[in-house]
């Protein structure tokens, strides 16, 4: 840990992200406790917190809010507000400094002002996180009973605290408390509408008579054994899951048009490729299995579906704002889209890496890898091929026929959007009157998306790509290809293309309906299949 003893230098090179304030008063504690009673609870726990945090810990916020006791010499008290402020300043100078938690160690039971202080800002999901600890709290109660159970102020409990905590701040008790407790028992909450000397003129509202080194000893060992797991707890759900509101306030509904533009920050947010034509396709083939998650009326996260016939609804666009992550959101989405599609004889997806660990979990089996393949900037000189040449429409009912077979599904739906919308972009590979290969394109955010690419052979499916490849020089351009077809992946490479990532096609349901890879050399998307 570090302190204010030590030097700036050793705060900079310091790498932890969390800060200790303690916070204590400056209040009467009748004649047996000094006035710094309350400092003394707070640095003694901000402390062993410090210690086993490896935290940095700041000088203690001496004086407080000590309102209840108004009336007795030496006692001195801010304004609820002041305190307030005195918590949004350090809260913001913490923040500036790159802490992520401010552990605030809180001595009196009378401050409670800090309690919506921190909620607030907590509650505005900054980069700094408050966690309010009031040690008291942590101790069983009636750990050795005594004559009576009230104990509000400088009683049994405190007492004994402290003869743990600084032994030497007890003074000699000589006498018993006179207290008014009346027919009604005292309770805290009268310390607001009546000062501490209402109810006894020295000070102290327990019996601090029966205080005990013993009872002290079983109180701190008890308060520390309770009180550092769950501070270890709280900064791992902190660490996980920083939003104050956690999963609340979600809610899953059909994805609209309107949606377009806070869905394109999700793709921004995520570095993808698709552009807001492309949320208008995925709304025109199947608008009624595409879902948002939204929050305060926006979307947070998405999910699409395409589907083929009744046979294979392809599942795609699972996109969570960063700020949701970590909530379950994309299961909830899957599930709630699985069960709109439970018409369908399977559901298919590729999934990412860190996607597969939530599909794994619903039941999606591996079917085959894929390897995205870009070029940031197409180099490719040459002559295209009297062979290969643009789709035209009576070219289509050649091309659906074909992609049937070998896709194993009709998505005439996906090609015609295709050709209708990005015409420059989808070619054929055609030898005596016969479409031998086709590759289809469409303009993305960041790429020229390229696929599908069907062809007869590796060798057909290589010439068309290179024959089509100079019309996009000095483009970049993206290609999922198939694992399995090997040394059309090495084709690709040659052009200048290199591996990305890896995707992973995952199925549910009976997988009657399989791509023909001989003949599948680059998918129309993850999104698309």
């Amino acid at each position: 840990m570090i302190d204010t003893a030590n030097t700036t230098v050793e705060w900079q090179k310091h790498s932890g992200d969390i800060l200790i304030l303690p916070i204590g008063s400056v209040e009467q504690h009748d004649s047996h406790l000094p006035l710094n009673t309350d400092i003394i609870h707070a640095e003694y726990f901000a402390g062993i917190i410090a210690k086993e945090l490896d935290a940095a810990l700041l000088p203690v916020q001496g004086i407080a809010t000590s309102l209840e006791h108004t009336g007795f010499r030496g006692s001195f008290s801010l304004r609820p507000e002041t305190l307030m402020q005195i918590i949004r300043d350090i809260a913001d100078e913490a923040e500036g400094q790159n802490f992520k938690i401010l552990i605030v160690v809180n001595g009196h039971g009378g401050n409670h002002c800090l309690i919506p202080v921190c909620r607030d800002i907590n509650r505005h999901d900054r980069n700094i996180k408050i966690l309010l600890i009031n040690p008291w709290e942590f101790a069983n109660s009636h750990v050795s009973p005594g004559k009576t159970t009230l104990d509000i102020h400088a009683g049994k409990s405190e007492t004994s605290r402290i003869m743990i905590e600084k032994p030497e701040a007890v003074r000699v008790i000589k006498n018993k408390p006179e207290f008014d407790d009346g027919a009604i028992p005292l309770r805290q909450s009268d310390l607001t509408t009546f000062g501490v000397g209402h109810f006894n003129a020295r000070g102290a509202i327990g019996h601090y008579e029966e205080a005990s080194k013993e009872e002290g000893k079983l109180l701190m060992d008890n308060t520390v054994c309770n009180l550092l797991p769950y501070i270890r707890d709280r900064i791992s759900r902190l660490r996980n899951q920083p939003r104050f509101a956690g999963s609340g306030g979600l809610a899953i509904r059909n994805m609209l048009k309107k949606d377009i533009p806070g869905l394109m920050k999700l793709i921004e947010m995520a570095d993808w490729n698709q552009t807001a034509s492309s949320w208008e396709a995925f709304l025109s083939m199947n608008e009624k299995a595409c879902f948002v998650m939204v929050h305060m009326g926006r979307p947070v996260a998405s999910i699409t579906s395409v589907g083929y016939e009744n046979k294979v609804s392809w599942i795609g666009m699972v996109l969570v704002d960063n700020a949701f992550r970590r909530m379950g959101i994309a299961s909830a989405l899957m599930k709630h889209t699985m069960d709109a599609l439970k018409d369908y004889d399977n559901i298919k997806l590729d999934a990412t890496p860190d996607g597969k660990k939530v599909y794994d979990k619903l039941g999606f089996k591996d079917e085959y890898t894929l390897s995205r393949m870009i070029n940031i900037s197409v180099q490719c000189q040459g002559e295209k091929s009297d062979k290969i040449s643009s789709v035209e429409m009576g070219d289509m009912p050649e091309i659906i026929e074909k992609d049937k077979f070998v896709f194993g599904a009709d998505r005439t739906n996906v090609l015609t959007y295709l050709t209708s919308t990005f015409p420059e972009l989808c070619f054929k590979y055609a030898e005596n009157n016969k479409i031998k290969a086709y590759l289809f394109g469409r303009q993305g955010r960041k790429f020229t998306q390229l696929g599908p690419l069907v062809a007869d052979d590796r060798a057909t499916a290589a010439k068309l790509l290179k024959g089509v490849l100079p019309s996009l020089n000095g483009k970049a351009a993206v290609l999922d290809v198939i694992d399995t077809n090997s040394a059309f992946v090495e084709s690709v490479k040659s052009l200048g293309f290199v591996q990305q990532r890896n995707f992973i096609r995952m199925y549910k349901g009976e997988n009657s309906y399989t791509t023909v890879n001989e003949q599948y050399f680059a998918i129309a998307g993850p999104e698309l299949g």
